[in-house]
């Protein structure tokens, strides 16, 4: 039987040890989509006075990701049962390399705007198979690989945040907008080369997929964290510019690097350690505890007394551990039913719930941080107390039973 073709269960070391290799240029187009998502927050008011509008929407350009892939999750959810896991990705690197060229020549804000949405089309196809990757080409390493994927798409969007600030020769945006461009195109490349050691295991499985109520949770959490750390990446450098803060830019870029170097530590290290002792549960809640903690001292410095130092340490840990709790939330929508190809609706629910925080969170919220601080602020912290709440009631166990099926919260 082809590798391909076989179930996880039947893969031998060797194979799983070749398929760490396919996933590699998968990886690196994960890489670039953060890249070129998230290139922009340091540089918005930059691209504001670029092309002369207003702070909103120069967000709207971060935000068009979340929206564009909240709703077409579910449709990546289908192209990857029916067109399997390699079509999914090739549609999704197609529009991240097409929308990202255009981004780099296009003349004023509304073509910026166009090719924007096409590239942010592609990052559901590219994210939100991520769950039948590490089931269908790995066996019991759910965790490791989400977090290994995970942690290339947050690299992403620390290296987005950390170089956005030195490609802006005589503040013009070219440069940032044709790196991530030219990252992609070469990653897209490199994914044909391995286009056909790609599975479609899951393409067999059931479109229709099953919901329990308890899966809400899991979106609260997907909803709450996402959409919290991409408002303050967001936020970062219009806060230090009004607080007059030197070299604002460049520290905002590095602050909103080491956000998502530090989510990309927490999905790498976090849930395999927990995994590994078998206590994925106080995993949850001490992801939880850690990111309401530091994301309520996060929220009241960024908009009351911006200290760059305070701000870096605080940025960095609660990236590690929001995105801890995210990652071993979207790895345990499989506890909810017995067969973990009938969870394909839970997990791209948990993709458009999360990518629908990154819309809506920093597009309304984020400005508040200025326009009515007391009020954001009080609404920033409890919507990442609902997700340390919600933690301790996450689902760690898969079902092994009808009756359970029948009631799973």
């Amino acid at each position: 039987m082809e590798t391909l073709n076989k179930a996880p269960n039947e893969l031998t070391l060797t194979e799983e040890r070749k398929n760490f290799l396919k996933i590699i240029p998968y990886c690196l187009l994960l890489f670039a989509a953060g890249f070129g998502q998230y290139i922009v927050a340091p540089l918005i008011p930059l691209v504001g006075s670029t092309f002369g509008v207003s702070e909103a929407s120069a967000i709207l350009l971060i935000s068009v990701y979340g929206y564009a892939t909240a709703i077409l999750a579910l449709l990546s959810g289908w192209t990857t049962h029916l067109f399997s896991v390699r079509g999914s990705f090739l549609l999704g690197g197609a529009l991240a390399v097409i929308g990202l060229l255009g981004r780099a020549f296009s003349p004023d804000y509304s073509i910026f705007l166009v090719f924007d949405i096409i590239s942010a089309a592609g990052l559901p196809f590219l994210y939100g198979p991520m769950g039948a990757v590490s089931e269908s080409m790995f066996k019991n390493r759910a965790n490791q690989i989400i977090g290994i994927t995970t942690a290339s798409f947050f690299l992403g969007l620390a290296a987005g945040g950390f170089l956005g600030p030195y490609l802006i020769p005589g503040n013009s945006i070219f440069y940032a907008m044709l790196t991530p461009a030219l990252v992609a195109l070469i990653a897209f490349a490199l994914y044909l080369l391995v286009l056909k050691g790609y599975p479609d295991y899951y393409a067999k499985k059931s479109v229709k997929g099953t919901f329990k109520a308890g899966m809400l949770k899991n979106w609260y959490i997907a909803f709450a964290s996402a959409g919290v750390a991409v408002m303050f990446g967001t936020e970062i450098a219009t806060m230090l510019l009004h607080f007059k803060v030197s070299n604002a830019i460049s520290y905002a870029g590095i602050i909103a690097g080491l956000a998502y170097v530090g989510s990309a530590i927490g999905s790498l290290t976090i849930p395999p350690i927990f995994g590994k002792i078998q206590k994925l549960k106080l995993g949850l809640v001490i992801s939880g505890v850690m990111a309401l903690s530091i994301g309520t001292i996060s929220v009241i410095s960024l908009t009351y007394y911006p200290n760059v130092i305070v701000l870096a340490l605080t940025y960095f840990f609660f990236g590690m551990f929001e995105n801890a709790l995210l990652v071993m939330s979207m790895a345990s929508m499989v506890n909810y039913v017995r067969d973990p190809g009938k969870a394909g609706l839970a997990t791209s629910m948990f993709t458009v719930f999360e990518f629908f925080g990154v819309g809506i969170v920093p597009l309304f919220l984020g400005p508040g941080l200025l326009a009515f601080p007391r009020t954001a602020v009080i609404l920033t912290i409890a919507l990442v107390a609902g997700a340390f709440v919600l933690s301790f009631f996450v689902r760690t166990h898969r079902l092994e039973s009808m009756e359970e099926a029948g009631t799973a919260v």
